[in-house]
């Protein structure tokens, strides 16, 4: 989902990394929460605040995607692509590790 969104919106719309990034990993976000609520933690279903849950604890996610992406590629030329690949690979523990604990921890599920 972050790839195709990130390359529409660098090779279609033409914008820049700083904007792209951050709503690409938006929409990868909202896709993995649908998921994470239907399959991963399928079983904590009705808890209240979920999705805002989710989305401010990816939000450390994406600043250091965001930040490994402007580096990777203004500091050392790489491609925006690998980059956005190097970005997600450092986010995903620390996303996994929030959203299991706080988002959709068992402790208050209705």
């Amino acid at each position: 989902m972050n790839f195709a969104v990130l390359i529409l919106l660098r090779e279609v719309f033409a914008l820049p990394l700083l904007v792209a990034v951050p709503l690409a990993v938006e929409a990868a976000i909202v896709n993995n929460f649908c998921w994470h609520d239907l399959w991963t933690f399928a079983d904590r279903h009705g808890k209240r605040g979920a999705f805002l849950k989710f989305n401010a604890s990816c939000l450390a996610g994406m600043g250091i995607s965001v930040a490994t992406v402007h580096v990777l590629v203004t500091s050392f030329g790489l491609h925006y692509l690998a980059a956005n690949l190097l970005g997600i690979g450092m986010a995903a523990g620390a996303n996994f590790l929030l959203s299991s604990t706080w988002t959709w921890s068992k402790r208050g599920v209705q």
